[in-house]
Parts: structure tokens; C-alpha cells; sequence
């Protein structure tokens, strides 16, 4: 029994030796073929030269001593895009009772982006490419703003006269019955009361409006209405001396 008990052991040890360390070697030789698991892959981060006289300076290591955070604040502005959206052209029409018809655009503001500095410490970086390069390297990346630009304005002069017919022919036609059924409620009879929709009463009245007209008109329509009637009641200011419209920005 007990030459039994000692030749098991000496099995199971000799398989631990073969599985551990191939039959040739022990814990320190060449795993047999067909034993141990294969490893995934590991990811490969990015590489970043740290020989290069730019990434050293970005990533702490160069002359000079840049606290992470100043390094990392820096490179999240330089790398920060602002895009400035579609431009918007507004038309105008200026009326006057003196007969005077004219028509005078005006030019079209232009947007430039001012360059950004690279920070003074960042001296190796020789080129603006550089050293956008190696804050990627300090695992900041660029980010993209958009903002709305700033309107352009084209300027008419027109004659004060059948301003109602211009609310009519301006403003879209899903709207009307939002003038009808709203206006009302400020002592108007509808869409062609100019007198009474106009002056201190558009303001509030255009507020009013908003939800009825997105609920009956498309985007477009409803991005008209607003520069419609505010043009309708110009017309209106001047033709029944009334003061001119508030404009809601």
C-alpha cells in the first residue's frame, strides 16, 4: 500500500513538471506544445518619440519644470476649434412717405480666427503642427465649438402704403389663423389690423405666437414669420405713426 501511495505522488508531480515546464525543462524552460493559454493582444498606445525635443518639453521631461496641470490647460485651448456657423442674410426695407425708392446692401462682415500662440516653455515645438502633435502625446485632444455668425443686413427703401396687404403677402399662409384666432385677445380683428397688432403690442403678440405657428407651419414657415411681420409693421410705423417695433433677438 504505501509503494502504491508513492508512486501516485510521483505521477502527479512529474505531470505538474510536464504541464509547468515542458518535459525537457523545469519551471524555467519552454512550455511543451499544445500546453498553457495564448494571450490577447495588448492595445498599442500611441507613440510618442520621447527623443524629440517638443514632447520632452510638452510631457514634462525637457529644460524646464511646467506644472501638468499649465501644460494640460494649454494644450486644451490651442487645440480648442471654434467653427461659426451658416451666415444668415436679414432684408430690410426701411419706409418713408417721401417717395424715395432705393435699395443699399450692406457688405457682409468678415470673420477672421486670430492664430494662437504656442505657450513660451513650448520654444522646441518650431512649427504649430509640432506641437499639436505633442499634446496628443499628453492625451489631450482637439475639441470644436460651433457658433452662430453674425447676421448680414441688406437695406430697401420702400413706400409706407397698404401695409396690411404686405402682412398678407409676407407672412406664411399656415400662420394667418394664429393671427386671427390670437391677436383678439389684444383688441385686433386679425391678420390686416395693423394699427392695433403693431407699435407697443407687437412684442407680445409675436411671443404669443410662437407655439400656435410651430404647431401649424414647417421650420422654414416658421423662421419666416417673425422678420414678416416685424417688416409689415415698419411699413405700418411710419404709415400710421405708431412707434416702431421692438426687436426680439
Amino acid at each position: 500500500m504505501r509503494v502504491t501511495i508513492l508512486l501516485a505522488f510521483a505521477t502527479l508531480g512529474l505531470a505538474g513538471a510536464v504541464g509547468k515546464g515542458g518535459p525537457e525543462g523545469g519551471r524555467g524552460g519552454s512550455p511543451g506544445k499544445g500546453h498553457g493559454r495564448p494571450q490577447p493582444p495588448k492595445n498599442t498606445p500611441k507613440v510618442c518619440n520621447p527623443h524629440n525635443n517638443c514632447n520632452r518639453e510638452i510631457l514634462g521631461l525637457g529644460r524646464r519644470s511646467v506644472a501638468l496641470e499649465t501644460r494640460s490647460a494649454d494644450c486644451s485651448e490651442y487645440l480648442k476649434v471654434t467653427v461659426t456657423g451658416a451666415q444668415r442674410t436679414w432684408t430690410e426695407t426701411i419706409y418713408t412717405t417721401s417717395g424715395q425708392i432705393a435699395t443699399t446692401p450692406t457688405q457682409a462682415p468678415v470673420i477672421t480666427a486670430a492664430p494662437k500662440p504656442v505657450p513660451t516653455y513650448a520654444d522646441e515645438c518650431r512649427r504649430d503642427d509640432d506641437y499639436a502633435s505633442a499634446c496628443g502625446c499628453l492625451g489631450v485632444n482637439a475639441t470644436t465649438t460651433t457658433v452662430r455668425a453674425p447676421p448680414a443686413y441688406e437695406y430697401h427703401f420702400g413706400p409706407a402704403e397698404n401695409c396690411d396687404l404686405i402682412a398678407v403677402r409676407e407672412i406664411p399662409e399656415c400662420a394667418h389663423e394664429c393671427f386671427n384666432t390670437l391677436t383678439p385677445q389684444w383688441g385686433c380683428t386679425g391678420i390686416r389690423d395693423m394699427e392695433c397688432q403693431c407699435g407697443v403690442n407687437f412684442q407680445p403678440i409675436a411671443m404669443a405666437m410662437g407655439e400656435c405657428v410651430l404647431e401649424r407651419c414647417t421650420q422654414q414657415e416658421y423662421n419666416a414669420v417673425y422678420p414678416a411681420g416685424l417688416n409689415a409693421c415698419r411699413c405700418a410705423a411710419v404709415s400710421a405713426n405708431l412707434p416702431q417695433p421692438t426687436i426680439i433677438l
